[in-house]
């Protein structure tokens, strides 16, 4: 999960390459809740039966085909348009890359550190909590909304937030839904397929 993390740490500029070190840790932490405790709450784990995976993928990939339109003709123009209108064009470049590399690094980084950070390790450390799965989902998308919400207003995004942060979350209980009943690969690849259509080269 590092490895696929670190690229978009060279290329956003935000960090020094020395934080790639503090992100191993991060990162073993968040695979650690998920090895320990994503069986709880009647979850599948992390690494189900082969035939459940790819289940999972099959549906993330027809999830993937049913959201094209949305995304790629209405919504991503939506919010590339209310992140230019703050003129924060680092953060537009970031989110919406204009070339291969960083296209690249934004898909892996959300495969990886996204995928255990919002979906795989929420879920299974509030499992392990609640031990009831649809609480874990609610918590994880609790999650998922505050930091959705912090993100926006560091960006100083002024046009549409609720229905930026509305789709955050619809996209995170998809994802926590498909870890819960397909383990992790799923959600890496619904989240990694849906970081394609942000870039903005492909649509603009």
């Amino acid at each position: 999960m590092t490895l696929l993390s670190a690229p978009r740490i060279f290329v956003s500029g935000l960090f020094p390459p020395g934080y790639i070190f503090p992100t191993f840790f991060l990162l073993t932490l968040l695979a650690a809740t998920v090895t320990a405790w994503s069986h709880c709450g009647g979850m599948k784990g992390a690494f189900p039966p082969a035939r459940e995976i790819i289940r999972g993928l099959l549906l993330s990939f027809v999830l993937l085909i049913l959201l094209f339109p949305l995304k790629v003709f209405w919504f991503n123009p939506f919010f590339y348009s209310a992140i230019a209108e703050t003129g924060n064009t680092q953060e537009l470049r970031l989110i919406f890359p204009e070339t291969f590399m960083p296209a690249i690094a934004l898909t892996l980084w959300v495969v990886g550190f996204e995928t255990l950070f919002f979906q795989a390790a929420a879920m299974s450390f509030f499992a392990k909590l609640t031990k009831q799965p649809g609480a874990a989902i609610l918590l994880s998308t609790l999650l998922r909304f505050y930091v959705t919400w912090l993100r926006l207003v560091d960006m100083g995004v002024k046009n549409g937030e609720a229905l930026i942060i509305s789709h955050a979350l619809l996209m995170n209980i998809i994802s926590c839904l498909l870890f819960m009943r397909y383990g992790l690969l799923p959600p890496m690849f619904f989240i990694g397929g849906l970081s394609i259509y942000r870039w903005v080269f492909l649509w603009v």
